[in-house]
């Protein structure tokens, strides 16, 4: 199909990532941006920086993304509250760098992902 994209993580069976929930007691006493941050990391953060990667065909291009868990779990958040699929997000997204001037789609959604934590949750 032209114009969308597709990705394997949105075939049937496939998990969905999902994002921590429950912050832990310590948040509460950290006063410093980092050490909050640090607070709310899981005892083994490993899994949070591991990239993934997934196939994805944009504008009939087979291309593959390598980004870490967490922002494919910020990347699916926003495509659900956007009401898209993740492809679809992508697909939106690239269209948007392309227009910029941006070449490195996997930056570009890592910086998207920056802007919308700081200025949609």
């Amino acid at each position: 199909m032209v114009g969308m994209a597709r990705i394997g993580a949105e075939r049937p069976g496939k998990p969905k990532l999902t994002r921590r929930e429950t912050p832990k007691p310590a948040v509460e006493n950290a006063k410093r941006p980092l050490d909050r941050m640090f607070a709310l990391c899981p005892a083994d953060p490993s899994q949070e920086y591991k990239p993934l990667r997934r196939s994805i065909r944009l504008r009939g291009h087979s291309t593959t993304l390598r980004l870490e868990k967490a922002f494919w779990i910020v990347l699916e958040e926003l495509a659900e509250k956007q009401g898209s699929t993740l492809a679809a997000l992508i697909t939106r997204i690239h269209d948007h760098c392309v227009g910029t001037d941006q070449k490195n789609l996997a930056s570009c959604l890592r910086v998207v992902c920056l802007q919308y934590i700081e200025t949609c949750r």
